[in-house]
């Protein structure tokens, strides 16, 4: 503002002047991990997955480390994110992949990171073999706080119960059952259980076999079996019978003018 003052008669004069000034602030947010990785277990030879979130101001760098080292891309692991989040993914683990991991997040005004700890485990499903049109019956044991969450997979392709699967988790034990088996239903499974403390899984293969007709007419007695007949009828005895004894047997019975059989399924379990 401006003051003058001229001669009688005396007159003011004001002059107003106006300032305008306008501030720009650039405020950056830190990188910060917004959901650490999860410990978890997994049987050796299965993959093994580790994830975790983040945010903050890009641009952003985000790796994963074991021992110090970081983790690329390559035939044992594989490495993917996107703007939130990235994951780790052991294809194969062996004993070696056991022990602490870390996830480190940063950018030009701060730096985040979570560690979690992989155990590889010893124990695997056993391998079971099935005949077509029995059952199959898949078990792993789980321990650890509850609640428990269970889960099965075949082929990495989750297992919903239904009229064929039917799964279970009792006293420590966790149960799938797969009835009116056929050759699709071979495969890899997986039981995977989750807690608040982390996850544990174990896999094995199951195997359906073909069934097989065997003529107990032609079978003679021997150190695994006997065979009996008289006049009305006759009968076959397995002396130890073993999985690979399981399938259709087929009694014939013949004479000049005709014959007939009949025919019944032996199903033994492992």
């Amino acid at each position: 503002m401006t003051l003058q003052v001229d001669k009688d008669p005396v007159h003011l004069i004001l002059t107003f002047c106006y300032f305008s000034l306008t501030v720009l602030f650039d405020i950056s947010e830190p990188a910060k991990v917004t959901e650490e990785a999860k410990s978890i277990s997994v049987t050796q030879g299965d993959p093994a997955t580790l994830e975790a979130r983040f945010s903050g101001t890009k641009p952003l760098k985000a790796k994963w480390l074991k021992a110090g080292k970081e983790l690329t891309s390559g035939q044992r692991y594989k490495v993917h994110g996107t703007d939130t989040s990235s994951v780790l993914k052991i294809i194969k683990t062996d004993k070696s992949d056991g022990g602490e991991y870390t996830f480190e997040v940063s950018n030009d005004v701060g730096q985040s990171s979570c560690e979690a700890t992989l155990t590889i485990l010893g124990q695997k499903l056993k391998k079971t073999e099935g005949i077509k049109g029995s059952f199959a019956h898949l078990e792993c044991l789980v321990s650890g706080s509850l609640p428990i969450t269970i889960q099965w997979y075949k082929d990495e392709k989750e297992i919903q119960t239904d009229e064929k699967h039917k799964c279970t988790f009792f006293e420590n034990v966790a149960f799938l059952e797969i009835s009116n088996l056929n050759s699709k239903d071979s495969g890899n499974y997986t039981c995977i259980a989750k807690n608040k403390a982390g996850t544990v899984q174990c896999s094995g293969i199951l195997f359906v076999k073909g069934l097989k007709t065997i003529n107990v007419c032609k079978i003679t007695s021997s150190a695994d079996c006997s065979v009996s007949k008289d006049n009305t009828s006759s009968s076959l005895e397995l002396f130890f019978a073993k999985t690979s004894d399981s399938g259709d047997y087929v009694c014939e019975i013949q004479n000049d003018v005709g014959s007939t059989s009949c025919q019944a399924t032996l199903f033994v379990k492992g």
